[in-house]
């Protein structure tokens, strides 16, 4: 059912004189959409969609710079555990950033969907980057995020010597934790720094948390970057340590 609103500045009727454009979005924040109206000579008109069900799903997209968005995201939602099934699609969205002349709709993603059954979504990212969120019940915003490479944690270094009867050597110990924000992550990148720039070290694994340098100098000062790599070969953030 569509409700004409009284709110103020907006008639309470559906005459309009020279409409502009006009957007869908949750107004109310109930899970169904309504639809505003601008007229460029006479009042905008807002009507509110007053269904009162959970037959719906919303999704919010946080893109790469961390911010509700995502515009180019494209989302597919399938019967649960059909993904990738033609037969099975249940509803197709693309975030974008305008709607026809002068309008443009909520950036969140609408879906109308069965309270009675169990979704799946695919999101598949600007960069073609993709992630399936399971299990989706109706009548919820759900939040999806660009899969973000978060820095190690706990980021430490300690130096050692080996002592043998002819020979001394000097070394460096690195360790880290992993951070438990990463999904998928497949191995580790250490690097020596020189002011901004970067020299590669070494790569290791991801269940390793430890790496030793060999044959280092032991009066000078080191600089270090670790970062963190995922299954799609995606590098992220640097963790940093200067040892003395």
């Amino acid at each position: 059912m569509l409700v004409l609103s009284n709110i103020s500045g907006l008639e309470t009727s559906l005459d309009t004189i020279d409409p502009r454009g006009s957007a869908l979005g949750d107004f109310d924040n109930d899970g169904d959409l309504d639809i505003y109206i601008a007229d460029a000579d006479y009042y905008n008109v807002l009507l509110r969609n007053d269904c009162n069900d959970s037959n719906w799903i919303h999704v919010d997209i946080i893109d790469h710079n961390r911010a509700i968005g995502g515009i180019g995201t494209k989302l597919d939602l399938y019967t649960a555990g059909h993904v990738g099934e033609p037969q099975y699609l249940r509803g197709h969205r693309e975030i974008h950033g305008e709607y026809g002349y002068l309008g443009q709709d909520m950036p969140t993603a609408h879906f109308g969907a069965s309270s009675g059954s169990i979704y799946d979504l695919k999101v598949t990212f600007f960069d073609k980057l993709e992630k399936v969120i399971q299990n989706i019940t109706p009548g919820q915003k759900i939040q999806v995020a660009y899969p973000h490479v978060y820095p190690p944690l706990n980021f430490t270094g300690s130096r050692s010597e080996n002592k043998a009867l002819f020979y001394r050597e000097s070394l460096i110990i690195l360790n880290w934790d992993e951070n438990p924000d990463n999904e998928n992550i497949q191995k580790y990148r250490i690097y020596e720094m020189d002011g901004e720039n970067r020299t590669f070290l070494a790569e290791v694994s991801a269940d390793t948390f430890r790496y030793m340098l060999r044959d280092v100098d032991k009066y000078r000062q080191y600089r270090f970057a670790l970062t963190a790599v995922d299954l799609n070969d995606t590098e992220g953030e640097a963790a940093y340590l200067t040892l003395d």
